[in-house]
C-alpha cells in the first residue's frame, strides 16, 4: 500500500509540472525580482505570468501579459528562475532590478546563442541593479551590461556566471558616480569592466577570471593605486587600470599582470602553439598567458639563475628559455608543456607537471609534486619519471644504445602504445626502476650471448618483443633469457635468426620462456570441424591429439577431445559444432578459437569445456556466436586467457550460458569483452573481466516471463573481479517490461543479478536503466565502472586503512569495498597522528583515553556481518555486539584467541593466548617419545592459512591477524631403521651417487627402497627431484600389492603388453585405481602432479571420504574439482602436507622423493 501511495503522489506531481507556467511554484507566486519604470512604477514579478519588456521611449519597465507577446522581448518566472526570451539575444530592460533574495537569470534555453543583457536607467533612487547582498547568477548570458547616470550602476552583492557556450563580460559604468556603491563579487567571468568616479568601489573580489579593466574618472596615479589596493583575486589576470586622458599628455595607466600577492608584472603576448622563445630582449619580469594558465619569467643576473614560474599552464608546443645560462623552474598547479628548454635547469615547487624537459648542461631536480616527464640530459639521454609514453617524445619510436641510453625512474611507468616501439641496441643501455608497459613492439639486438640474467626490470609485454640474434643461441638458453627478462602480461615473444644455410627461422616462446612447438599445418592453423576419426599422430611434434570422437547415426560429430600439450601454438583452432572438451596439459596459446557447422548461421549446439591444469591463452576473440543453445564452461583446475573476449549465443538475443569453475580471464580493446546469455560462476570459478565494455547479458531462451531470471550470479566461494571504463555488468533488453517483476509488480533487478546479500560490495546494486539493468555506483551515482570485486570470503588487511574520521581492515582483493573493524583514531598524548593509520591529528582533537583501536569487527555497525572479519566472537573489547569504544584509561589494543586443539601423543604450547594483531606469537611442539611431528597449522577464522616459520628447536612462529586464530597439530610414531638410521654406508640410500642420507627426504626414500616400492636408474642414480611419472607410481603400488597377475582386458593402445609397467598398468585399471586419459589412452611417461598423486593413492585407500570439508591452503582455488576429497583426505590424515609460505601447490609436479615421502606416510598409517 506504501508503494501504490508513493506512486499516486509522484503521479499527481508530474501532472502537476506539466501546467504552463508552474514549475515548482504555485501560479501568483512572488518572487524576488522587482522591475522599476523611470516613472517609479514598481512591478514584482510572479510565477505562470508574462511580462513584455518596455522600450524607454514608453518609459521603461514591464507590463505583465495574459500570453506570450510575439515578436516582443518577455520576461517570465517561475522557482527563483528568471528567463530572458529577446529577439536575437539581445534584450534591453530600461529601469531598475531590485532583488530580495538570490536570482538566477538565464537565458531562452530555445534559443542557440548566449544572451546580450542591458540594464540602464536614469533618475535618482538608487542603482540600476539593486543587489542588497544577494547572489544574481547568469546562465546563458555572456554579456552583461549595467549602466546609469547620476547615481551608482550596482550596489554591494555577488554576480556569477555559469554555463556559457563562450567567454562571458560584465560591464558595469556610472557616468557621475562610483560604479558600485558598497562590496561586489564577480565570479566565472573572462572580462571584468567598470568604469565610474573614484573610488569606483568599496572592494572587489575577483574569482575565476580573467582580465579586469578599471577607468575611474581620474589623472592622478595615487588614486589610481588605491584602486588596485580594493581588488582581491584568487588568481593571476590581466589587469588595466585607465586614467583620464589630459589635453596634450599620454593618458595615465597602470597595466600588466596582477598576482594574487599583488604584484603587477609586464604582460608579454600569450602563447599557445609553436615555439616560443624567452631570450635576452626580456629585461623585466614578465608573465605570459599560457592556454588556462600563465608563465612568469624573471631575467637572471650576474650569479642569479633566472626564473620561470609556471601556474597552470598548458601549451602545445616548445618552450625556450633562450640566452638564459641557468634557469629556476617553479611549478604550481597542474602544467602540461609539450616540451621545456634551457640550458641548465633546476626544478623546484609541489605542483605537477607533464611534458618533456630538455636540458644541454645540467639538470637538477628538487621537485615535490607529480612529475609525469620525460628529462633530456645530456642530449640523446632519456630519463622517465611518472606516467609517459614513448609517443610522447619519440614519433618514430624509442632507440636504446650506448649513444642513446634509457632510464625509467622508481615508480616510473613507460607506456608503449600500439604502434609504438623500443629497439634496446645495447642491453646496458636500458636502465628499469619502474616498469614498461608494452602494447606495441620491444626489439632486442643480440649481438653476443647474454650473460646471466638481464636486469630489464618490470616489463608488462602486451604486445610483442622480438629478438634477433645475430650469434648462435640454443634454444635452452633462449628459455633461459627470456625467462630472466620477467615478462609479464599477455603478449608473446619472437626470435628471428638465420640458420646455417642462411634460412630465416622464427621461434615463438611465451612471456615465461617456454618455447612453443611448431604450428600445425603450414599456416598454424588446426581446423577440425569435420575431423570424424581420431588422429594422435601429431602428439609429439606439435603437440595436440584428437580423441574421444564420438558421432550420431547419420555420421555428423557429437563430441569430441583435443589435447594440447605444453608449448602447444596455433593461428587458430577450428572446432566442430558440438560438445568439445580441449585439455590443456601446460601453457599453450592459441589465436583464434571458433566451431565451424551451422549451414552459415553459425554453431547451433556447441558445448565448450576447458579443463586441465595448464594455462592456455588465447589471443583473438572467442567465436561461439549461432544458436541459441550454445554454451562454454571452464571446468575447476582449468585456467583460460581470453584476450579478444567472448561472444557466445544467437546473434539476435545472445541466448547461451558461460559457466565459470575454474579461472577464466577475459579483455577486449573495444566491446563488450564477454557478450552472453547468462553468466554463472560456481564454488571454484573465478572470472577477470577487464576493458572498455564488461560482461552484456542479453537473456536466456526460456518462457517470456523467466527470459531474465538469473542471468548472473556467484556461489560458495566463486569471485568476479572487473576493471571495465564504461561498465562492468550491463543486462540489456528491447524494453524494459520485459525485466521480472517483484509482487507489487516492479521491476526487480536483483532477480536478473542474483546475488546473495553478503555477496554485494559497498555502494553497488542493480537499477534500472532505460532499457538495461546496470550495476549502480550509489555512492556517486552513476554507471558502476572501474575496479569492482564481488565475492564472500573475504581476506582481511592486517594493515589499518584511514578512512576519514575512522579507520577500518579493507579486503585485500582489488576493487572490494568491503571493510570491517571501523574504529576512531587512536591519538597518543604529543602524537600528531593516529598511532594505527597515520591519519593527521586536528588541532582540537583531545588525547584518545580508549586504548587504541577496538576493531569491533562484524559485529559492530561498519562490519559486513559474519565471521569473516577480525573481532567477532567476543574477541573485541566490545564483546560480540562489536563495540568500538569505551573502558576505561588503561585498557590497551584489542586481543584475540590463540586456540590450541587437543591431540594425541605431542603437545603444543603458545607464547600467547591472547594477542593484538600484529603481534608474533612462537608455538614450541614437542612430541612424546617414539613419535615426531607429522602436521602443523594455524589457521583464522575464514579458514586462511597464516605463514609459519620455522625458528629451530621445535619452535615456530607467526604474525597475529586481527582475529582468533586455531592451531592444529598432529604426532606420528617413528618407524625403526628409517628416523634412527646412522646414515653411513649401511643406509640403502648411500649407494646412489645423486642421494643424500642428511636430505629431508631420508626416511621416505629409506622406507621406500628397504620395502622394495621403488628403485633406482640403471646409471647409478635415484633421481629424488626428479618428476615421477603415472607409469612408475602404478608400478610402485603393484609392488605394494605383491606384483599380482590380472586377468583384465586393458586397452590402453599406448601401454603394449611388452612394455615393462604392462602389469601395472592393467592392475591398477581393473582396481579403479587409474582410469586413463581416454578409453585407449594411458600417458605412460607423462608426468604426475601432486593432486594426481594424491587422487591415486585415495583411489588405493578406497576413496574414504574426508572429515574436514576445508582445504586450509592459500592456493586450494588451484586444485581441480575432481582432486579435492583426495587432497583433503590427504592432508587430513598426513599423507601430504603444504609448504612453509601456506600453499599446497596442487599443480606442482610431484618428484620421486616427494612420492617416497607421500608413500611412507600413507602406508605407515
Amino acid at each position: 500500500m506504501k508503494h501504490r501511495i508513493l506512486s499516486m503522489i509522484t503521479a499527481l506531481a508530474l501532472c502537476l509540472s506539466l501546467l504552463p507556467g508552474t514549475a515548482w511554484a504555485a501560479e501568483g507566486d512572488a518572487g524576488p525580482v522587482t522591475i522599476t519604470d523611470n516613472a517609479g512604477q514598481s512591478v514584482t514579478l510572479e510565477a505562470g505570468k508574462y511580462y513584455q519588456i518596455n522600450d524607454g521611449a514608453s518609459g521603461g519597465g514591464v507590463t505583465e501579459q495574459t500570453d506570450a507577446p510575439v515578436g516582443k522581448a518577455y520576461l517570465t518566472y517561475a522557482d527563483g528562475v528568471l528567463t530572458v526570451f529577446g529577439s536575437r539575444g539581445y534584450v534591453y530592460i530600461c529601469g531598475k532590478m531590485t532583488l530580495s533574495g538570490d536570482l538566477k537569470v538565464a537565458g531562452d534555453p530555445t534559443a542557440q546563442n548566449n544572451v546580450n543583457l542591458t540594464l540602464t536607467r536614469t533618475g535618482d533612487s538608487g542603482p540600476t541593479l539593486s543587489l542588497n547582498g544577494h547572489t544574481l547568477t547568469l546562465e546563458k548570458v555572456v554579456y552583461f551590461e549595467v549602466l546609469s547616470d547620476d547615481q551608482p550602476a550596482v550596489d554591494g552583492g555577488t554576480i556569477r556566471f555559469t554555463k556559457l557556450f563562450g567567454n562571458s563580460i560584465i560591464f558595469i559604468n556610472s557616468e557621475n558616480a562610483n560604479a558600485v556603491s558598497g562590496d561586489l563579487a564577480v565570479e566565472n567571468a573572462g572580462l571584468v569592466n567598470i568604469n565610474g568616479k573614484p573610488p569606483v568601489f568599496q572592494s572587489l573580489d575577483v574569482k575565476e577570471c580573467n582580465q579586469v579593466q578599471i577607468s575611474p574618472d581620474s589623472n592622478n596615479t595615487t588614486e589610481l593605486s588605491s584602486v588596485i589596493d580594493k581588488i582581491t583575486i584568487d588568481r593571476p589576470i590581466s589587469l588595466s587600470v585607465f586614467g583620464k586622458y589630459v589635453d596634450g599628455a599620454e593618458p595615465i595607466k597602470i597595466e600588466g599582470v596582477m598576482t594574487t600577492d599583488g604584484k603587477i608584472w609586464a604582460e608579454g603576448w600569450g602563447f599557445d602553439s609553436g615555439t616560443h622563445f624567452i631570450d635576452s630582449s626580456v629585461t623585466t619580469p614578465t608573465a605570459y598567458w599560457v592556454g588556462d594558465g600563465w608563465a612568469f619569467y624573471t631575467p637572471g643576473a650576474e650569479g642569479t639563475p633566472a626564473k620561470l614560474t609556471l601556474d597552470g599552464a598548458s601549451y602545445e608546443g616548445t618552450l625556450n628559455i633562450h640566452q638564459a645560462d641557468s634557469v629556476q623552474l617553479e611549478l604550481k598547479g597542474e602544467n602540461a608543456v609539450t616540451q621545456l628548454v634551457a640550458a641548465a635547469l633546476t626544478l623546484t615547487g609541489s605542483g605537477s607537471f607533464t611534458g618533456i624537459f630538455s636540458s644541454e648542461t645540467s639538470f637538477t631536480n628538487n621537485f615535490t609534486g607529480t612529475l609525469n616527464a620525460v628529462v633530456e640530459y645530456p642530449a640523446r639521454t632519456y630519463t622517465v619519471y611518472g606516467d609517459r609514453s614513448t609517443s610522447d617524445f619519440s614519433v618514430r619510436g624509442v632507440m636504446c644504445s650506448e649513444r642513446t641510453p634509457l632510464t625509467i625512474t622508481n615508480g616510473a611507468t613507460l607506456t608503449v602504445p600500439e604502434r609504438g616501439s623500443v629497439t634496446i641496441i645495447d642491453l646496458e643501455s636500458l636502465t628499469n626502476h619502474g616498469t614498461i608497459v608494452n602494447g606495441g613492439d620491444i626489439q632486442i639486438l643480440l649481438e653476443e650471448k647474454p650473460q646471466g640474467t638481464p636486469n630489464f626490470g618490470t616489463i608488462v609485454n602486451n604486445g610483442g618483443v622480438t629478438i634477433y640474434p645475430t650469434v648462435d643461441i640454443t634454444g635452452e638458453e633462449m628459455s633461459a633469457f627470456i625467462k630472466g627478462m620477467g615478462l609479464s602480461g599477455t603478449g608473446t615473444v619472437t626470435v628471428e635468426k638465420t640458420d646455417a644455410g642462411g634460412n630465416k627461422v622464427t621461434e615463438n616462446y611465451t612471456n615465461g620462456g617456454l618455447k612453443l612447438l611448431d604450428p600445425p599445418g603450414t599456416d598454424g592453423k588446426l581446423d577440425l570441424s569435420n575431423a570424424d576419426t581420431e588422429d594422435t599422430s601429431n602428439w609429439n611434434t606439435q603437440g595436440y591429439k584428437w580423441t574421444d570422437v564420438k558421432k550420431d547415426a547419420d555420421g555428423n560429430i557429437t563430441s569430441g577431445t583435443l589435447t594440447i600439450a605444453e608449448g602447444f601454438n596455433a593461428t587458430s583452432v577450428t572446432l566442430p559444432d558440438a560438445a568439445v572438451t580441449i585439455v590443456t596439459e601446460g601453457e599453450s596459446c592459441i589465436g583464434g578459437l571458433a566451431p565451424g557447422g551451422g549451414g552459415g548461421s553459425g554453431p547451433q549446439k556447441t558445448e565448450l569445456t576447458f579443463a586441465g591444469p595448464g594455462v592456455l591463452t588465447i589471443t583473438e576473440q572467442v567465436n561461439i556466436a549461432g544458436g541459441d543453445y550454445n554454451s562454454l564452461t571452464v571446468d575447476a583446475g582449468a585456467n583460460v586467457i581470453a584476450n579478444g573476449g567472448i561472444y557466445i549465443g544467437a546473434s539476435g538475443g545472445v541466448n547461451s550460458i558461460i559457466t565459470v569453475n575454474g579461472t577464466l580471464t577475459a579483455t577486449a580493446g573495444f566491446g563488450a569483452v564477454i557478450h552472453a546469455g547468462s553468466v554463472a560462476i560456481g564454488d571454484t570459478g573465478v572470472l577477470n573481466v577487464s576493458g572498455t565494455d564488461g560482461v552484456l547479458l542479453s537473456g536466456m531462451p526460456r518462457n517470456d516471463d523467466e527470459k531474465y531470471n538469473n542471468l548472473f550470479s556467484v556461489t560458495g566461494n566463486g569471485r568476479f573481479s572487473a576493471d571495465c571504463s564504461n561498465y562492468n555488468i550491463k543486462v540489456d533488453a528491447t524494453n524494459a517490461d520485459e525485466f521480472p517483476k517483484d509482487s507489487e509488480g516492479h521491476t526487480d533487478p536483483r532477480a536478473v543479478i542474483s546475488l546473495p546479500a553478503d555477496y554485494w560490495p559497498e555502494n553497488c546494486e542493480p537499477r534500472v536503466n532505460g532499457n538495461a539493468i546496470d550495476l549502480w555506483d550509489t555512492a556517486n551515482n552513476k554507471v558502476y565502472s572501474g575496479p569492482l570485486t564481488i565475492h564472500k570470503n573475504h581476506i582481511w588487511s592486517n594493515d589499518w586503512t584511514d578512512g576519514g574520521d575512522t579507520h577500518y581492515h579493507a579486503c585485500t582483493f582489488e576493487g572490494c569495498t568491503a571493510k570491517t573493524g571501523t574504529a576512531p583514531h587512536y591519538y597518543a598524548h604529543g602524537s600528531t597522528a593516529c598511532r594505527d593509520c597515520n591519519h593527521p591529528r586536528p588541532d582540537d582533537a583531545p588525547d584518545s583515553d580508549g586504548g587504541g583501536s577496538p576493531d569491533p569487527g562484524p559485529g559492530g555497525d561498519d562490519g559486513p556481518g559474519g565471521d569473516d572479519g577480525p573481532g567477532g566472537d567476543n574477541d573485541g573489547p566490545g564483546g560480540g555486539s562489536g563495540s568500538s569504544g569505551g573502558g576505561s584509561s588503561d585498557r590497551g589494543p584489542s586481543t584475540y584467541s590463540v586456540s590450541i586443539e587437543k591431540t594425541e601423543h605431542g603437545k603444543v604450547s603458545a607464547s600467547h593466548s591472547r594477542a593484538s594483531g600484529g603481534t608474533r606469537v612462537t608455538l614450541t611442539v614437542t612430541p612424546d617419545e617414539g613419535y615426531d611431528t607429522s602436521a602443523l597449522t594455524v589457521t583464522d577464522k575464514s579458514g586462511k592459512t597464516i605463514v609459519l616459520t620455522e625458528a629451530g628447536g621445535g619452535k615456530y612462529t607467526f604474525v597475529m591477524p586481527f582475529g582468533s586464530v586455531s592451531v592444529r597439530a598432529k604426532f606420528g610414531r617413528i618407524a625403526d631403521g628409517y628416523e634412527d638410521c646412522p646414515q653411513d654406508s649401511t643406509c640403502p640410500i648411500r649407494s646412489f651417487t645423486d642421494a643424500n642420507t642428511t636430505a629431508w627426504y631420508h626416511d621416505g626414500v629409506h622406507y621406500c627402497l628397504e620395502n622394495g616400492l621403488m628403485n633406482g636408474f640403471g646409471d647409478g642414480a635415484f633421481g629424488p627431484g626428479k618428476p615421477i611419472t603415472r607409469a612408475q607410481l602404478v608400478q610402485i603400488l603393484h609392488n605394494r600389492e605383491g606384483r599380482p597377475s590380472i586377468n583384465y582386458q586393458m586397452q590402453f593402445a599406448d601401454v603394449p603388453g611388452s612394455a615393462w609397467c604392462a602389469e601395472a598398468v592393467r592392475w591398477a585399471a581393473s582396481k579403479g585405481v587409474v582410469s586413463g586419459y581416454s578409453s585407449d589412452t594411458f600417458g605412460p611417461g607423462d608426468h604426475i602432479t601432486r593432486e594426481q598423486l594424491a587422487v591415486m593413492l585415495w583411489r588405493y585407500a578406497g576413496s574414504p571420504a574426508a572429515t574436514d570439508k576445508e582445504l586450509h591452503f592459500t592456493d586450494a582455488d588451484k586444485a581441480g574439482g575432481y582432486a579435492l576429497e583426495a587432497l583433503r583426505w590427504a592432508v587430513e590424515n598426513g599423507v601430504m602436507g603444504g609448504y612453509g609460505d601456506g600453499q599446497l601447490a596442487p599443480q606442482g609436479l610431484a618428484t620421486r622423493a616427494q612420492a617416497a615421502q607421500m608413500l611412507k606416510n600413507f602406508l605407515e598409517k
